[in-house]
């Protein structure tokens, strides 16, 4: 599963704040393009979808966004 983060008041040191559902817990994609997707319905530009950090939950590693 992949989860989404971006950096807190877009500054990379303060850390990620993580997209979250109604439950308080991080959303989980099934793929990165769907969590691309998910991101670009919900009123973000394709320009800015690079600021956004794509995670393979398991792993914890960052993915590309490609």
């Amino acid at each position: 599963m992949i989860i989404v983060g971006r950096s807190i008041n877009s500054i990379s040191i303060n850390g990620l704040k993580w997209l979250l559902g109604d439950d308080g817990e991080p959303i989980r994609f099934a793929d990165r393009e769907i969590a691309k997707q998910f991101i670009l319905d919900n009123g973000e530009t394709a320009e800015n979808i690079y600021s956004y950090w794509f995670e393979d939950e398991e792993t914890g590693l960052r993915l590309d966004i490609e």
